[in-house]
């Protein structure tokens, strides 16, 4: 199968997931997430607003901000460019791919690439190598391609699965699927 056919077969069985099944799952997930050694010693946090098949980062995100972490969401840019914004600076906007993320800001909230510990990188599959699929932009392939910190994604069952990376991936270094 190709990316594409992986992308739409994986999202209609995200989409298609029990929401009490869902719901435990995240429970799990921000358990297993917030115990790694990556958030424990993480002080700045980058992470996604979820779309609602996605894992819920929520939780998450309120989660990191209780235990003082500081939490960037990110902010798409022309030419595949993203730059990560402090959550608790932002008004949130629904962009043109109708994920929240936050208005045009001034350069104070916006934090340096070298700033970032941890990126919670959102995917819909995921092979056993740690090879994502995203949503077919190619804005994190681009941007983690530059990061030294530590990656890590949370995943459901339906979205592990196999495939070939191509040559401009970038695999996510830890992994968490639910049981």
């Amino acid at each position: 199968m190709s990316k594409k056919e992986i992308r739409a077969h994986v999202l209609q069985a995200m989409k298609a997931l029990d929401r009490k099944k869902k719901g435990r799952d995240d429970k799990y997930l921000l358990e297993k997430l917030c115990n790694t050694p990556e958030y424990v010693h993480a002080r700045v946090i980058a992470t996604y607003m979820a779309l609602p098949h996605e894992y819920n980062t929520q939780d998450f995100i309120e989660r990191a901000l209780k235990d003082g972490k500081q939490v960037l969401i990110p902010r798409t840019l022309a030419h595949r460019g993203m730059e990560f914004c402090d959550i608790t600076s932002s008004d949130l906007v629904r962009s043109s791919f109708g994920i929240l993320e936050p208005l045009a800001h001034t350069a104070d909230s916006i934090v340096s690439i070298d700033s970032i510990d941890m990126i919670h990188v959102p995917l819909v599959a995921v092979n056993h190598n740690g090879f994502r699929i995203g949503y077919g932009g190619g804005y994190y392939d681009h941007f983690l391609s530059g990061f030294a910190g530590s990656t890590i994604s949370t995943t459901y069952g339906c979205q592990v699965c196999d495939f070939t990376p191509d040559s401009f991936d970038i695999a996510v270094q830890t992994v968490l699927v639910a049981r």
